[in-house]
């Protein structure tokens, strides 16, 4: 998961942030990671430490990744990889699964960003 840090403080940025970018024109853009300068928190945009162009009012962010449980996609067996496969061969179809399979399909989508 990424968190900002802004004004000292470690805020939850979630496992896929909303990135922004500002225009030439000065317009706020959504935009991809390569092109990021800054992140958008709760609906406030932060710039990245020294990216410039943002409000001057508005304090900088610097980002980090902390993996909330070290290697936890590892730690899936085979058979639970093999169960999520064959739930997205099926198309997502959940009928078949039992509540204890479709948690592992749960977590390991929202391990990847998935849906």
């Amino acid at each position: 998961m990424y968190y900002a840090i802004i004004n000292g403080q470690k805020i939850p940025a979630g496992i896929k942030p909303v990135w922004v970018k500002k225009q030439s024109n000065g317009v706020m853009v959504l935009c991809g990671e390569k092109e990021r300068e800054g992140v958008v928190i709760e609906g406030e945009a932060y710039p990245f430490r020294g990216k410039k162009g943002f409000d001057t009012n508005t304090p900088e962010a610097d980002l980090v990744w902390e993996e909330e449980t070290p290697g936890i996609i590892e730690q899936l067996t085979n058979a639970q990889l093999a169960l999520v496969e064959q739930y997205e061969r099926n198309n997502g179809l959940e009928a078949e699964l039992t509540n204890t399979q479709l948690a592992i399909v749960e977590i390991y989508e929202a391990l990847i960003g998935g849906e």
